[in-house]
């Protein structure tokens, strides 16, 4: 019994081990060409033979610094978040609480959307956008990622709602509370974990969307997903320069995943402790 107990936690080690190289295997890749000096791209797992700042210093202080760009795809994917939770929290805690056959087809609805490819609604939502004169602009790309963020976003919270008691808004009830304010200052809190990876997903969506962003906006508004695409060049690619842009907008998914990390690992145990 023992030695089973050692055999699959060795057997769980190897497999996390593999899985975290694989995962890192790009990043540090990206890390040695950011580095390299003028030449031939390293091929090998090795430390260049000429290394330079070069790179980052332009990227980071330079006149082609991604700032700007990065800045865009921030204040987007902010305004994506916001929207997102204001239409979805009420939405799915509506779908959650009243379950007729009205809520019951607009949920899975939603899932039909999820289902649609999003090529297809570019050209609607850009005369759309067009004639609202959105086009353009951080809002308007912000707008357009609704159509993907609000059904996912619906679906992972009805869960969390169904998961939650309703004997304590019915308590809250019977004291005279309405059910905007069970909704406000009950099932929200409690909802907390739910809340914060639903807003997680919707960070990484339109953090990272490029379809939408490269034909809605303009040069002003490029996100950093677009601005990616420009190091790609009909006769040359700026490798260096790309793999520091790439790690650089990395940093902010980092820096939201640390943040609501413990909301994301409480997630996992809400229905254990239900």
């Amino acid at each position: 019994m023992k030695f089973r107990k050692i055999f699959t936690k060795t057997i769980i080690g190897v497999i996390i081990a593999i899985a975290l190289i694989w995962t890192l295997f790009a990043i540090f890749y990206l890390l040695i060409i950011s580095f390299a000096g003028e030449g031939a791209l390293p091929t090998r797992l090795e430390i260049p033979k000429r290394l330079t700042l070069d790179n980052w210093q332009t990227l980071l202080w330079g006149e082609t610094s991604i700032w700007p760009y990065m800045i865009n795809s921030l204040i987007i994917a902010t305004v994506t978040i916001t929207l997102t939770l204001l239409i979805s929290l009420p939405a799915a805690y509506h779908i959650s609480r009243f379950s007729n056959k009205l809520n019951r087809s607009i949920f899975v609805l939603l899932l039909f959307f999820r289902m649609i490819p999003y090529i297809s609604l570019v050209i609607p939502i850009f005369f759309l956008l067009k004639r609202y004169v959105l086009l353009g602009t951080r809002l308007g790309v912000s707008l357009s990622h609704l159509i993907y963020t609000v059904p996912i976003s619906v679906w992972l919270m009805k869960g969390y709602f169904d998961m939650l008691t309703k004997e304590i808004e019915e308590a809250a009830l019977v004291d005279g509370a309405s059910r905007f304010q069970a909704f406000l200052r009950i099932s929200l809190p409690l909802s907390g974990p739910g809340i914060a990876v639903t807003a997680m997903f919707a960070f990484v969506l339109s953090y990272t969307e490029y379809l939408f962003a490269v034909i809605i906006t303009r040069q002003p508004t490029f996100p950093i997903s677009v601005r990616l695409t420009a190091y790609l060049g009909v006769h040359e690619t700026y490798w260096r320069h790309m793999a520091c842009a790439s790690i650089i907008s990395t940093i902010p998914m980092i820096v939201v995943f640390i943040f609501l990390q413990k909301r994301f690992a409480e997630s996992f145990t809400m229905g254990a402790v239900k």
